[in-house]
């Protein structure tokens, strides 16, 4: 495999490839099961796979595309600052460059529905923490231009208390979060936006930009904005939850399992879910798709582990990967590994591990 020395540090192939679960080229080179680019995290690196190649972006976490696949951005947190810089790449991850010097470490970034806009927070200015609360500000830069302008502001809920373990911090990282929690920043453009409201991952903020007071749902989390930004797909309080974004009308559905990771299909409409084992230990995560009408679900596989994110969906539709970490008990003396699982063709069955890594983002 060719490896392009794009970003801070460059990685070795021994530690990316999974042995046997890779697919080849004729000359021996590891390549993800697509044509398509994927984007994962390994050794704090940010890296992609694109045919033969990998590119090395740099040092980071929570690598995201472009809807429009014409770039990739990640943040680099920096614990001491409380803040983190937000790096932007073209669209193989290469000619990494700082895009925001400084965002509100919290709340990863995201991208606006058309590909223009990226997406952050900052401490809203003039303004000081209140006990456990303070003011957040969503700024949206464009990225052709540089220029920033504010979304609004909300209420955002400090204070969290972590108790540090080697399974927390796995999942920490797997997630791409300081706490390791869903992180939630959506701007359904033109008017609506989604933040989350509190360290802990729980609470969705909704405003509109210039408009009306925002409405907080206290208990739900991780929600993703569907392709024809029409609907949310999120968490709601341990059940899979749809908001209209004309509305903000809330449902929750009744099926019988709590989506900790979703993401939507390309083309079908359909939510893909990932639900967390109440064991560790012992038990596994289970993917599942479901119609956002609450008609239909399906169960598509089982893994043995500790926990699931980051789920995300190839272009072509028939491949869905998540980062997956292996089963330990809750106070594992060490970090359990995070591999990079493959559900192909999207049909019910187990998921086969691919590379070792975590935060699979396959390029639009």
């Amino acid at each position: 495999m060719h490896i392009r020395r794009c970003g801070i540090a460059t990685l070795s192939i021994a530690a990316l490839v999974v042995a046997g679960t890779m697919q080849t080229s004729r000359a021996g080179a590891a390549t993800a099961p697509s044509t398509a680019a994927l984007a994962y995290v390994t050794n704090g690196q940010v890296a992609v796979i694109e045919g033969g190649s990998l590119t090395v972006a740099g040092t980071g976490q929570n690598p995201v595309w472009a809807p429009n696949g014409s770039a990739m951005i990640f943040n680099t947190p920096d614990p001491r600052s409380g803040n983190a810089a937000i790096y932007i790449s073209d669209q193989h991850g290469a000619n990494s460059k700082v895009l925001v010097k400084s965002s509100y470490s919290y709340i990863n970034p995201s991208w606006s529905p058309d590909s223009a806009y990226v997406l952050y927070t900052i401490i809203a200015p003039n303004t000081k923490p209140k006990g456990q609360t303070i003011e957040l500000q969503v700024e949206a830069v464009k990225v052709s231009t540089g220029a920033v302008k504010s979304l609004g502001a909300y209420t955002f809920t400090t204070g969290c208390a972590v108790t540090a373990t080697a399974l927390l911090d796995t999942f920490a990282h797997a997630q791409g979060s300081y706490h390791g929690v869903p992180t939630t920043l959506i701007w359904a453009q033109p008017n609506v936006v989604v933040a989350q409201s509190s360290c802990s991952g729980l609470g969705l903020t909704l405003f509109n930009v210039g408009g009306k007071s925002p409405k907080t749902l206290s208990n739900w989390s991780a929600a993703v904005l569907s392709p024809n930004r029409k609907l949310i797909a999120a968490d709601a309080n341990g059940k899979p939850g749809i908001i209209t974004v004309a509305s903000g009308a809330t449902t929750v559905l009744k099926f019988k399992f709590a989506p900790a990771s979703l993401t939507w299909a390309i083309t079908s409409g359909l939510v893909y879910a990932v639900s967390q084992p109440a064991d560790s230990a012992t038990g596994n995560v289970s993917i599942y798709s479901f119609a956002p009408n609450g008609k239909t679900s399906l169960l598509l596989g089982t893994v043995a582990a500790a926990g699931a994110f980051h789920l995300s969906v190839n272009p072509l539709g028939d491949h869905l990967v998540m980062a997956v970490v292996a089963r330990a008990p809750a106070k594992a003396a060490a970090p359990p590994a995070v591999t990079v699982y493959d559900a192909p063709a999207l049909r019910a069955g187990s998921p086969v591990p691919l590379i070792a890594g975590m935060e699979p983002a396959w390029r639009p």
